[in-house]
């Protein structure tokens, strides 16, 4: 059976903010290629020269490569024109971003094994794209402009977690409940409160309520505290045991990454 693709334009969501409508729905390109029949490491996963830096091993090329599983990529977008990013997949507010940050990050987690190029760790996953409001390709309302950076964000996670929450006029969309959610961003955003009292802290806490686990990088614009983006958060009451907070190697896997 081939997978559909689907997306939505702005708005939508329950409670949300301008128009828009109901998902549009489109035949999909289909799911990767089949799993080696005597699994080990491909040329694809030797040019995914990160898998070697998380321990991948015989186990890992004879598994599902996330099946089943569904991935949210908070970020400014994710094109899924791309022939890695190929399947089951939602955007919400922009679907087709050309942003140079969301795509590749959404390759790193789920890029198809397919025979070319390289895959992601996991090559079989469902991905869905919450974009955020503040890029220039973002396919945002105006009243979605309008409500602020900290409440779209806040919608986003709840969006991730299948939750139906209202942030001052940002509505969520539970359609796009994901397993996991991935939030690689922080202060160079603009102004992100994750704070005590913060709109953003009170959805990753309903996230974890809901059972979900948020992944989020460590050390965003070098800046420590609440002001470092979510993976400052992790070990807060109310989401200690949900959240992984990912630093960043370089190549060789032998010292801190140079952007931090």
């Amino acid at each position: 059976m081939r997978r559909r693709r689907r997306w939505w334009g702005s708005g939508g969501g329950s409670g949300g903010g301008g128009g828009g409508g109901g998902p549009v729905v489109g035949p999909g390109p289909g799911p990767g290629v089949p799993l080696d029949p005597t699994p080990g490491p491909t040329r694809e996963s030797r040019s995914s020269n990160f898998l070697p830096l998380i321990g991948a091993g015989t186990r890992y090329y004879g598994s599902s490569g996330g099946a089943g599983r569904t991935v949210a990529v908070i970020d400014d977008g994710v094109d899924f024109r791309h022939s890695d990013l190929v399947g089951e997949q939602w955007a919400y507010r922009d679907a087709f971003n050309p942003e140079v940050h969301g795509t590749p990050v959404a390759g790193v987690i789920g890029a198809r094994r397919n025979g070319r190029g390289m895959h992601g760790v996991a090559w079989n996953a469902n991905l869905v794209s919450l974009a955020n409001c503040f890029t220039r390709n973002s396919n945002c309302s105006a009243t979605e402009r309008r409500l602020g950076q900290n409440n779209v964000l806040a919608s986003d996670i709840a969006s991730a977690a299948g939750l139906s929450r209202n942030y001052g006029g940002a509505g969520s969309n539970p359609e796009a409940s994901s397993h996991i959610m991935n939030m690689s961003w922080g202060p160079t955003l603009g102004y992100v409160d994750i704070g005590t009292g913060s709109q953003i802290l009170s959805a990753m806490r309903d996230a974890a309520a809901a059972g979900r686990v948020m992944v989020a990088a460590l050390g965003n614009g070098g800046l420590p505290g609440p002001e470092g983006g979510p993976a400052s958060v992790m070990a807060f009451s109310g989401i200690a045991g949900s959240g992984i907070a990912v630093g960043a190697l370089n190549s060789a896997g032998n010292r801190r990454a140079s952007f931090r």
